[in-house]
């Protein structure tokens, strides 16, 4: 099955959301921070284009992969844009943080 193509689909959680609130930067932050480097090129799809804008001034554009699945032991993936074929991979405890975050309970 051609999953681009599927009439199951689910509908983007958002078009274009901001994070303020200090628990969901926290989240983000620690999924960074927890992520460990994948050895080898990558060939992924992106679901999300993540811009982490730094108090000051700088900013980084991310690829960041969280799936919608409760499932447990999932992991996320985080790709920095400007390395795209180095990507990190999202411990789960980090991955399901984010996930509510994103697409809720």
């Amino acid at each position: 099955m051609d999953i681009c193509n599927s009439e199951d689909l689910q509908a983007e959680p958002f078009t274009e959301k901001t994070f303020t609130e200090p628990e969901a930067i926290r989240a983000f932050v620690n999924a960074v921070n927890k992520a460990s480097r994948i050895k080898g090129e990558l060939d992924y799809g992106v679901t999300f284009r993540m811009y982490a804008a730094y108090k000051s001034g700088g900013e980084k554009v991310y690829s960041l992969n969280i799936s919608d699945s409760k499932e447990e032991g999932i992991r996320g993936l985080l790709v920095e844009s400007k390395d795209s074929g180095k990507g990190y991979s999202i411990p789960p405890k980090n991955h399901e943080e984010l996930r509510k975050l994103i697409y809720g309970e």
